[in-house]
């Protein structure tokens, strides 16, 4: 009887250390089965999978690090996402090559629910569709080893997230700018009724040491019925940053005759479109590599590129005619300053969504290669009675003009689509045409029974080709905005990250190392984490 009662007891106590271990750092529990009458599941997505941040798609951010051991470089890719416990991030890193648990790094405590940009307009709820607010991640300027987030959310307020990162994880460190009043921007903007902002992309100036996030005062998601007619004025925002950390808001304006214009997280970049050369017909020296004495520096001036749509259609009112049809771009070269210009309509009728622009060289640019674009945006083919994909490409002189690329054929013809971001990387030796593969991910838009699906067009090295467009698992939409990629000669690992309606975060990725190479892409939920973690003690 004592025997029994001990082993009882033992029992019950071994039942109880499992039920309360507590959530720290270490191994993760399997399935455990036998004695306790099955299998534990050790996973979930409740903090991950929460329909009313579905709109909050994820960022992901690329790092490169030098290590101590000869010629090994590791990279990292950081996805950052809205969750139930704030901001959340997970890591996968070249070596590892494998996804770490989330962290959840908290919230804002005295700001309102991130999906909440105005709680007066039942368009702006979740019930109502949700509103998208862009995020924007950045290397802390003067600090490699730190992110900086940035977005803004709230018809009163222009706020960002600062993200520190150390080695071994770090805290979150929010940070609140100035309202976008009047006031309090350079020269004064108007947002109209909105008066928000939405961060969207950004680039970094090296000339003036300068990091610019852009956005605008059209929230994405926000033209949704009546609400679109609100928008009276939507400029193009700047949030100028120098590396000591001063910011300042900035209002570009809008071209000549616009109201509104829209631009996306794939929407700008910088490029050289060509280096200084040795003027006696030699290969210019790289001064990175060597001090170039007596010979010809290379170097080349960069030119800053942001693309724009004119009240452009999204989610918006179905009077479509008064919607513009044409691409602007606001551009800066080196030691110069913005202008707008007009890069004409891909056809007669609107655009849909944003821009989205590729940035790759023909060549190694050391030897005579350009710095080209290949620029793309979604439009109404009113002959065809369809939304189609048009290019318009940079050659390094100058931009060519709009090409038809046509559609995804497994989209229903009356459904638009957009593409949102884009990725350049080398299947073989960087800088060998053949290598190069372009992609661009997209999504189309949700109707009735039909949910949105990723859309992905892609360059194989010789053609533009569309790959099949990919659904939730669950039946839901999946849309997308970011793209990343681990690109080392041994190991690749090339991933699009997109969110379904029910909150779930995916990967869309292909992963080819030397010793197996593919082609194939895959979808994985990377919504669930431990339940349970184990202590480890030394």
């Amino acid at each position: 009887m004592q025997s029994y009662s001990r082993r009882r007891a033992l029992s019950l106590a071994v039942l109880l250390a499992v039920s309360l271990l507590p959530v720290v750092a270490s191994a993760q529990l399997g399935g455990i089965g036998g004695g306790f009458g099955g299998t534990i599941n050790n996973t979930t997505d409740v903090n991950v999978a929460n329909a009313a941040q579905s709109r909050h798609l994820p960022r992901a951010k690329h790092d490169s690090h030098t290590t101590l051991l000869p010629y090994h470089n590791k990279q990292t890719i950081s996805l950052y996402a809205w969750t139930r416990k704030g901001l959340s991030v997970r890591t996968i890193d070249s070596d590892g090559r494998k996804w770490d648990d989330w962290r959840h790094l908290g919230n804002n405590a005295d700001n309102p629910p991130l999906y909440r940009l105005d709680q007066d307009d039942p368009q702006n709820t979740p019930a109502g569709g949700g509103i998208d607010t862009g995020l924007v991640v950045r290397d802390a300027l003067g600090a490699s080893s730190d992110h900086q987030l940035f977005f803004g959310y709230s018809t009163s307020q222009l706020t960002a997230v600062s993200l520190v990162r150390r080695p071994l994880g770090g805290a979150a460190t929010f940070t609140r700018f100035l309202p976008p009043t009047n006031s309090t921007l350079t020269p004064s903007l108007n947002l109209g009724a909105w008066r928000s902002f939405s961060a969207q992309a950004a680039i970094y100036t090296s000339d003036n040491r300068l990091e610019h996030i852009f956005g605008s005062g059209m929230i994405d998601g926000a033209p949704r019925s009546l609400a679109y007619n609100w928008v009276t004025s939507a400029p193009l925002v700047e949030l100028e940053r120098t590396q000591s950390g001063n910011t300042r808001v900035v209002s570009h304006g809008t071209p000549s005759g616009v109201a509104r214009v829209r631009m996306g997280p794939g929407s700008a970049t910088v490029v050289t479109h060509r280096l200084v050369t040795n003027p006696d017909g030699g290969a210019c020296c790289d001064p990175v590599k060597s001090s170039c004495e007596g010979q010809t520096p290379c170097y080349g001036l960069a030119r800053s590129y942001v693309f724009v749509t004119a009240d452009s259609t999204y989610d918006a009112p179905t009077d479509l005619t008064t919607n513009g049809s044409t691409v602007y771009m606001r551009t800066r070269p080196e030691n110069g300053s913005w202008s707008w210009s007009s890069l004409g309509a891909p056809t007669t009728r609107h655009t849909y969504g944003a821009p989205t622009v590729a940035t790759y060289f023909s060549a190694n640019p050391l030897s005579g290669g350009t710095g080209q674009l290949a620029l793309f945006v979604t439009a109404f083919d009113e002959r065809a009675n369809r939304y189609k994909l048009y290019r318009n490409h940079h050659n390094g002189n100058g931009f060519q003009g709009w090409v038809d690329v046509g559609r995804p054929s497994d989209i229903p013809s009356d459904v638009p689509f957009e593409l949102t971001t884009a990725l350049v990387w080398y299947q073989g030796n960087k800088f060998d045409w053949s290598a190069l593969r372009i992609e661009l991910y997209g999504h189309s838009r949700a109707k009735s029974g039909a949910p949105a699906k990723l859309v992905h067009y892609r360059w194989s090295g010789s053609t533009w080709y569309w790959a099949p467009s990919v659904a939730d698992p669950r039946g839901g939409s999946l849309r997308t905005e970011s793209a990343a990629a681990l690109d080392q000669s041994s190991y690749q690992r090339v991933s699009a990250f997109a969110r379904a309606d029910s909150g779930h975060v995916f990967e869309y990725v292909l992963t080819s190392s030397s010793a197996s190479p593919s082609a194939t892409f895959t979808l994985k939920d990377l919504s669930f984490e431990p339940k349970f973690k184990l202590i480890t003690y030394p």
